[in-house]
């Protein structure tokens, strides 16, 4: 009887240590991803350290893990009310890891850029309804300015509206033709100078826009595929840097997943040239 209950003490505290080495790997694993930014990868790996031992260290590092992955996913596909509770989320959490900090530091500086992306997709949409209102007036040298501006925005919120400004665009240059008149202020001489000039430079420049939609027939992109297409830089010649990539689902009841990069490319502005950077 003695022999049997030593043996089960026995076994019980093999059991014991292996659940403590599975711990400790788990929590070790998920710290290494954390410093990656890897959130999904963390907080699965701080889920099964949290199973073998229900710790508080183990379930506020897999809950803002979890979160921060969700709020990465909501920014990268333009949802920015959700990234923005989701982050708060983030930074309400209290913790006294080294490894929790850090993930409240970068939930700080994301929702700087969810902010700053937030701010600059209703900049964009104001300076449309404005071209609009200038374009209705024949003040097509003023319109024609406002919806290059928005072409230009880089944010991926804007995509839409890049889209109807390059219309516009495109009905602005038409009417001036019709008209011959690109302001009503301006003396004829003057108009019909810089006109030519304007011509002149987006027959010969191309807009980040028109540098993304090249790069879209380079890759023969079509309108199913999943790739997202980003203005990421210009180079120090002058030439349009772009990211390709996208969203790899993990999770498919949850809509959980990360971006994942097919390529970069860059566009001579001038030359129109597309060149795989990969």
């Amino acid at each position: 009887m003695r022999k049997k209950a030593l043996l089960f003490l026995l076994a019980l505290s093999l059991l014991a240590g292996c659940t403590t080495r599975a711990y400790e790997t788990n929590m070790e694993l998920g710290r290494n991803e954390l410093k990656k930014q890897h959130y999904l990868e963390a907080s699965e790996a701080f889920d099964k350290a949290y199973q073998d031992n229900d710790s508080a260290e183990a379930k506020d590092l897999r809950n803002m893990s979890a979160a921060m992955s969700k709020a990465m996913t909501a920014y990268e596909t333009s949802d920015y009310p959700t990234a923005l509770t989701l982050l708060d989320k983030v930074i309400k959490y209290k913790t006294s890891e080294s490894e929790g900090k850090d993930v409240h530091k970068q939930a700080k500086e994301l929702k700087k850029e969810v902010s700053k992306a937030i701010k600059e997709s209703e900049e964009m949409t104001l300076k449309l309804e404005e071209g609009k209102v200038l374009l209705s007036q024949k003040q097509y040298k003023e319109a024609h300015s406002l919806f290059r501006e928005v072409t230009e925005s880089n944010q991926p919120s804007t995509s839409k509206l890049k889209s109807e400004a390059k219309k516009l665009i495109d009905k602005t240059v038409q009417s001036e033709d019709q008209t011959g008149n690109t302001s009503e202020t301006e003396k004829p001489e003057e108009t019909d100078k810089q006109s030519e000039t304007k011509e002149t430079n987006e027959s010969t420049e191309l807009t980040k826009e028109e540098g993304k939609e090249l790069v879209a027939e380079f890759i023969k992109m079509n309108d199913s595929s999943n790739l997202t297409i980003q203005f990421d830089r210009e180079d120090e010649k002058g030439n349009y840097i772009f990211q390709v990539y996208e969203i790899v689902i993990d999770n498919a009841e949850t809509k959980e997943g990360h971006t994942a990069t097919w390529g970069w490319y860059s566009v001579n502005p001038k030359t129109k040239e597309v060149e795989d950077l990969m």
